[in-house]
């Protein structure tokens, strides 16, 4: 009985707060660990090394868990990108590819850039700012752009409006291992199946009345797949998830550091970088990453059962002492020295068959955006306390603000 209880006290930690509850497990200090939350057997990984193993050499066993991709899948379509496994996903993988060509990546340059632009200029000096609306608002429509190839202001923001509402619904069941299925007429359900269906229904009637749709963009690159939509969502959903909630950290964690800012603003690429990395190790979007074992196997003395969910906790590897000296301080100079630790140790973006296929533009759209704000401003914050939620990904809380002062050179 005593188990049954520890079990679901397992359950109800996890719920409320993920990333709390597997910091806990790990100040233990064992790197791979069986524990039961609720009814299912969990192994957890602190390791770099395992995480490697599950990822990329042993991924045949390890398969996308489906009771977290599946929650997504009013985001993503079923056949989306993410949703997909095995030949089907190499295959759309490969060709979607071209979408971060020479000529499509100037191209993706260009309209970010366009884009900064115009937001920055819009505003106010001597104001309050909150970050991680401000990134929300340039990021998706960059992504749209980018993406989908929607140029238009009104569609942007129809669909925009539709997409952050569905996510939002969509985090919270992420959240909750007891989340119903779609198909029970509850209130909540009923919304997010009409919002996905919006959703498709815009992505549609905006692919039908494009008759030029440019290199770089998800309809160019797979006009002939029957899935087109689905990946449509899906490249919307993943160009905007990690990098405006990143993006975000990225511009609070510099109110607090001028030597940041300096950086940014008139440093060369590897610096800009260099910072936007070590937003990404103390605030991971993707804070773990869940698998499930597909048959037995064992990792040092563990043995891992088939059917056993399995969480790596990506946090807690980019937050370790092992892996990063002064792991809890912002150290914006420290991937600009090559170290073999800290590359194996780093993989915001996932590793193997199922990384972000979108990590370079990532990059790109990270370095544009920050060196263009900081070329107009510089910033401050007087709570130093940053407050993050996880949802689908780790996100700031919502309130949390910067001041910010335009440059006497511009």
């Amino acid at each position: 009985m005593k188990s049954i209880i520890q079990n679901y006290r397992n359950l109800s930690a996890l719920m409320d707060n993920p990333i709390n509850f597997l910091d806990n497990m790990a100040s233990n200090g064992r790197e791979v660990q069986r524990v039961a939350i609720g009814p299912k057997n969990f192994v957890l990984v602190f390791c770099p090394d395992i995480a490697r193993e599950i990822l990329i050499r042993r991924s045949s066993i390890y398969i996308q868990n489906r009771s977290i991709f599946d929650k997504i899948k009013p985001l993503t379509g079923d056949n989306g990108l993410v949703q997909l496994a095995g030949e089907p996903s190499k295959k759309a993988r490969f060709i979607a590819r071209s979408i971060f060509s020479a000529q499509a990546i100037q191209r993706s340059t260009a309209i970010i850039k366009k884009n900064c632009e115009k937001i920055f200029s819009k505003l106010t000096a001597d104001s309050e700012i909150e970050p991680s609306k401000l990134m929300t608002e340039l990021v998706l429509e960059n992504a749209l752009e980018i993406f989908l190839g929607v140029e238009d202001k009104g569609t942007q923001k129809t669909m925009g409006e539709v997409f952050l509402k569905l996510h939002e619904l969509c985090g919270e069941r992420m959240l909750n291992p007891f989340a119903l299925p779609l198909s029970i007429p509850l209130k909540k359900n009923i919304e997010v199946k009409k919002l996905s269906s919006k959703l498709k229904k815009q992505v549609s009637e905006h692919l039908n009345h494009s008759s030029d749709l440019p290199e770089g963009s998800i309809p160019h690159a797979l006009k002939d797949n029957p899935n087109l939509i689905d990946h449509c969502m899906t490249f919307l959903f993943a160009g905007h998830e990690t990098t405006a909630s990143s993006l975000a950290f990225t511009l609070l964690l510099s109110a607090q550091d001028s030597e940041a800012q300096k950086v940014i603003f008139d440093g060369n690429k590897d610096e800009i970088i260099s910072v936007y990395k070590e937003s990404l190790r103390i605030y991971p979007p993707a804070y773990m990453l869940v698998r499930q074992a597909t048959q037995n196997d064992k990792f040092e003395s563990l043995h891992v059962q088939k059917g056993d969910q399995i969480i790596i906790g990506l946090k807690q590897i980019l937050s370790s002492s092992k892996y990063f000296s002064e792991p809890q301080s912002f150290l914006i100079d420290r991937f600009l020295n090559k170290n073999s630790e800290k590359t194996k140790a780093f993989f915001p973006f996932g590793l193997g068959g199922k990384s972000c296929i979108g990590e370079q533009l990532a990059y790109i759209e990270a370095k544009v955006i920050l060196q263009q704000f900081f070329k107009y401003f510089e910033i401050e914050v007087d709570n130093k306390a940053i407050e993050s939620t996880p949802m689908v990904t780790l996100h700031p809380d919502p309130g949390q603000k910067i001041k910010i002062r335009r440059r006497l050179l511009c």
